[in-house]
């Protein structure tokens, strides 16, 4: 027998050996790495070839991934009797085995190692030529066999197949709706750790919003956040329909098309129904309003409902948080409660502004003059629904479609920004060198061009300046044309359609300065006219009197003179 301490050395280096675990930023441990090239097999006995990783949010980690065709899946095992003729024929021909034994070995012991060799020959080949081909339509969602991915498995089952979708959009006379639709799912082992995991298969998408607005100062125009909350008001729509509410609605969830890489766009997706909750019982009654310390504060505490935090969660909360994030989106995310972390705080706070809604959107865009369009009206809808009241989402939508029409913009559904960032000058040996990037998808195209700065960014005003300081940021234009128009020589890049209130309110503070630099100057003008004709004249008179002197003394001396002479 062998010594117990011999036992624990052998455990502590088999627990040495074991991969470190990944701990997301939440806190959530994340399942094992998987290799490019694993193959998993769903409930439906389809297989999928998993790529490399293309995410990682707090719960799970994202693969791209596509299927293997029937001529070309990985099988365990093949064919007994086919194999063993293949065995039999080979070693006849070689002369190795005769009819009962090979090198002295049972039949079947040969024909079980030939098989093993033969198939991972077989299947590397298959494996290399899969690996080359970079078309990844799908992608592979992989957790804990009890993480949240069984909650959003079993919403996926119910709710997004494609047939439902299908019939919603046609009875809502819907062109489109950012549903994602359910492919497959399945459990396995893994080999490493042989732990057990879940993993779903869903349509590839785009990339995310959230990056979209980091490159673009954290701000969407008018046009283009109302017509994402419209897109997303249809999507809780349908969700609601069947008893279920996201409860995590982000800039980070919402992901574009897979092929629209360029604005403007014309779909959006709602993703990550980890966190999804039922409002209705089984008997598909609404629950009643009471708090549970199990389900509170879940989501993003920037966004999450005032129910939210309370754990009573409704179809009212998932309007809440969009009204959040539609706030954010116009404001350059300017919430009060934006950088507090503190639960009990920022609902003290929602509390306070959701009954002050003015007062909020005033601390958002600085004063009451700057709110959008429609917004007040928006969220003041979404605060006066009930706990059980069901939405009108039609009226929502027509508060936001009037507001679009009414600031100049049509109607059309498409999603805009701006392709260049802000614009910025650096003196290099008394030339300023004007730097631009254009985002084409995951591809950033520079370009470099010295030349002289002739225009400002109007939209593009930095968030933490005051608006003032910005404006005296300005005259890097107005210096070197004095003169009361504020438009460059050439047409400028950006597209003043649609202006947003800042926009609007910088050109107007700019149009005044530029008025004041034009009185100026020409009083300026004038008062130097009158100087240089006061002196002119002074010169004049003085020039007078010296002559005159001058001829008085000739005079004097002549006279003078011819008294002598007498």
């Amino acid at each position: 027998m062998r010594h117990k301490s011999e036992v624990s050395d052998e455990c502590e280096k088999a627990l040495a050996s074991l991969p470190l675990p990944r701990i997301a930023e939440n806190g959530y441990r994340l399942p094992d790495p998987l290799p490019a090239g694993s193959v998993l097999t769903d409930s439906t006995k389809r297989q999928w070839l998993l790529g490399q990783s293309i995410g990682c949010g707090g719960f799970g980690e994202i693969y791209c991934a596509k299927e293997l065709p029937e001529s070309q899946r990985f099988t365990n095992s093949g064919n007994k009797d086919k194999l063993s003729q293949c065995l039999v024929t080979l070693s006849q021909n070689n002369g190795l085995v005769d009819n009962n034994s090979y090198n002295g070995l049972p039949k079947r012991r040969c024909v079980q190692k030939f098989n093993k060799k033969r198939l991972l020959l077989k299947n590397k080949e298959k494996l290399n030529k899969l690996l080359k081909d970079t078309n990844y339509p799908f992608v592979v969602k992989v957790d804990h066999i009890s993480g949240p991915l069984f909650a959003e498995m079993h919403f996926y089952h119910r709710v997004a197949k494609p047939k439902l979708i299908d019939n919603w959009m046609l009875n809502q006379r819907l062109a489109f709706i950012g549903m994602p639709r359910y492919v497959a799912s399945g459990i396995f082992i893994s080999n490493n750790t042989c732990r057990r995991y879940r993993f779903l298969v869903l349509d590839r998408l785009g990339v995310d919003l959230q990056k979209i607005l980091n490159k673009h100062n954290n701000r969407l125009t008018l046009k283009s956040a109302y017509t994402i909350t419209m897109m997303t008001i249809d999507i809780l729509a349908y969700i609601h329909s069947f008893g279920y509410i996201h409860a995590d609605i982000k800039a980070s969830n919402l992901l574009l098309g897979r092929l629209e890489t360029t604005s403007p766009a014309r779909e959006i997706y709602l993703v990550d129904y980890g966190l999804v909750e039922r409002y209705r019982t089984q008997n598909g009654e609404h629950k009643e309003e009471e708090e549970d310390n199990r389900r509170a504060n879940s989501g993003t505490i920037e966004f999450t409902s005032r129910d939210g935090h309370v754990g009573a969660l409704t179809r009212r909360s998932d309007l809440e948080i969009l009204a959040f994030n539609t706030i954010s989106w116009l404001s350059g995310s300017r919430l009060p409660w934006i950088h507090c972390k503190d639960h009990e705080i920022v609902r003290k706070q929602k509390e306070y502004y959701m009954s002050h809604i003015d007062e909020l959107l005033r601390y958002a865009f600085h004063s009451k003059s700057l709110v959008p369009k429609g917004l007040e009206e928006f969220v003041k809808s979404i605060s006066r629904l009930g706990f059980k009241e069901d939405p009108d989402y039609g009226a929502l939508k027509l508060i936001l479609t009037r507001a679009i029409v009414s600031s100049g913009s049509t109607n059309d559904g498409l999603i805009t920004w701006g392709e260049r960032d802000v614009t910025k000058c650096v003196k290099k040996g008394g030339k300023r060198a004007v730097s631009s990037s254009v985002e084409l998808g995951r591809r950033k195209v520079r370009k470099t061009d010295r030349q002289e700065f002739e225009q400002f960014e109007l939209c593009e005003i930095p968030r933490k300046l005051d608006r003032h300081r910005a404006v005296r940021s300005a005259p890097t234009t107005l210096s070197r044309q004095r003169s009361a128009s504020i438009t460059p020589s050439h047409k400028s890049d950006v597209d003043l359609s649609n202006p947003t209130p800042q926009m609007l309110e910088v050109i107007e503070r700019m149009r005044q300065k530029s008025e004041n630099i034009s009185k100026e100057s020409s009083i300026w003008t004038h008062s130097i006219n009158n100087h240089v004709i006061q002196k002119k004249r002074f010169r004049n008179n003085t020039s007078l009197k010296k002559g005159s002197k001058s001829l008085y003394n000739n005079t004097v001396k002549s006279l003078k003179s011819i008294c002598k002479g007498t």
